[in-house]
């Protein structure tokens, strides 16, 4: 199928089947597509959790308003916003210049460059926003690559954020934005029908 072909296949899963996993191989060709995600400046201020054990996809179901999705399916990606930006501006200009001194120092401009746009950005909201808006881009590969390889998928975004990060342990620079649920979907579950705006009404040429 063409690509086009692929985004008319899939739809938002509700019903998974447990017993059947999303191939390894197939979850590894979703999470490469995360990492190829374009992201501003490239600096990628995410950090996805790649959750598959069931004890603590249970405990993430009662933070997760009970959605079926999130016990039943193999594995459930948990996407969050990273707000210690200068650590991850350090970290981008260090695999960039791959550990040469003299690389490092012709980046300087750059590193100014980035380090006055992080300023600009103020208190921890706007960075949260910000970042948030770049994990939402890997999302988008995410689901395209899911599509791709016939994955069923399920974006969520109804969780009680504070049980999430206590449950994963995250560290306070690390916020929880979005679920995606992936694995393959019970066989005779109810579909619903895809609803699409019109090209007349979404598009206006100008």
């Amino acid at each position: 199928m063409a690509f086009t072909d692929h985004l008319t296949w899939r739809h938002a899963v509700r019903s998974f089947d447990p017993a059947r996993p999303a191939p390894t191989e197939k979850v590894e060709h979703i999470m490469n597509a995360i990492r190829m995600a374009p992201t501003s400046y490239g600096l990628q201020p995410f950090r996805v959790y790649v959750v598959t054990n069931q004890t603590t996809k249970l405990q993430l179901f009662e933070s997760a308003a009970k959605q079926a999705q999130v016990r039943d399916c193999s594995h459930l990606l948990v996407f969050t916003a990273r707000t210690d930006l200068l650590t991850v501006t350090e970290e981008y200009l260090n695999e960039l210049s791959l550990g040469d001194s003299t690389k490092r120092l012709g980046l300087v401009p750059l590193e100014t460059a980035m380090r006055a746009f992080m300023s600009g950005l103020g208190i921890l909201g706007a960075k949260k926003v910000w970042a948030s808006k770049q994990t939402y881009l890997a999302l988008g590969f995410a689901l395209a690559a899911a599509a791709e390889h016939e994955v069923a998928s399920s974006p969520m975004e109804g969780f009680e954020a504070k049980g999430v990060r206590k449950i994963l342990k995250m560290p306070r620079h690390e916020h929880p934005v979005v679920l995606l649920a992936l694995g393959e979907e019970r066989v005779g579950a109810e579909v619903r029908p895809k609803v699409r705006k019109s090209r007349e009404i979404l598009f206006r040429q100008v």
